[in-house]
């Protein structure tokens, strides 16, 4: 019905697929809502809404969508919102603002694991420390969750917690990860005997980024006169 997401498809797919004792509340309440000539319009059109031979006008379908959320189940609700979330709120999240929490790190290749293994720690204590405080279902959000029933926002607040926790916590083991692996790449130079040229990282947590830099060490006399007749 739509191009792209939107809830409304989710809605208008629920809608046609009701099974008969819901659909018979639905026409109850639409009934209370709107009177008994848009009843007698949705009652007669709903098989042609079905097999999708005629689309709704806009004022009808927003009614129809209204009225919807009072047949409903619990289930239903919070999957629109996990949905909505997954779809419309999660891609747009700013995870990275490091105005003012960026740290950087400069080290020579004699000395680049005690500088990593200070990092690795404050990314450990960092991650102990992150409860994710303040998160909140932001009000533009929350203005289109008219579906949800009071109750239920608290809820989705407990569920977007939850996605969000999921999300950090994937966001910490992948800065571990990253970290564990150029250390592991430093020690393959270092026994290569390739550390004549800088090397660096940037690994990015919910909260911060963490910059090391490993100045190019400096050849000797013999390192060099070595280098020169190999080439």
């Amino acid at each position: 019905m739509y191009s792209g997401y939107s809830i409304r498809n989710d809605l208008w797919k629920i809608f046609i697929e009701l099974p008969p004792r819901r659909l018979y509340s639905f026409f109850y309440y639409y009934q209370k809502r709107y009177g008994d000539s848009a009843l007698k319009y949705a009652q007669q059109t709903y098989p042609k809404w079905q097999e999708g031979f005629v689309q709704p006008a806009g004022s009808t379908l927003d009614r129809l969508l209204e009225t919807l959320p009072l047949v409903l189940t619990p289930d239903q609700r919070l999957s629109l919102f996990k949905k909505m979330f997954d779809k419309e709120f999660k891609p747009k999240l700013s995870r990275y603002d490091y105005y003012g929490r960026a740290e950087s790190f400069y080290t020579t290749w004699d000395e680049y694991k005690s500088i990593i293994h200070d990092v690795r720690s404050h990314i450990y204590d960092e991650w102990s420390q992150y409860t994710g405080s303040g998160i909140n279902i932001p009000e533009n959000l929350k203005n289109r969750l008219t579906w949800l029933y009071s109750n239920e926002i608290e809820i989705a607040q407990k569920i977007l917690a939850e996605q969000l926790k999921t999300m950090t916590d994937l966001e910490f083991e992948n800065a571990i990860n990253d970290l564990n692996s150029f250390e592991e790449k430093c020690r393959q130079l270092v026994c290569n005997e390739m550390i004549y040229n800088p090397f660096s990282i940037e690994v990015k947590t919910p909260e911060r980024k963490y910059s090391i830099y490993i100045h190019a060490k400096k050849k000797t006399l013999l390192k060099s006169i070595k280098d020169y007749f190999r080439k």
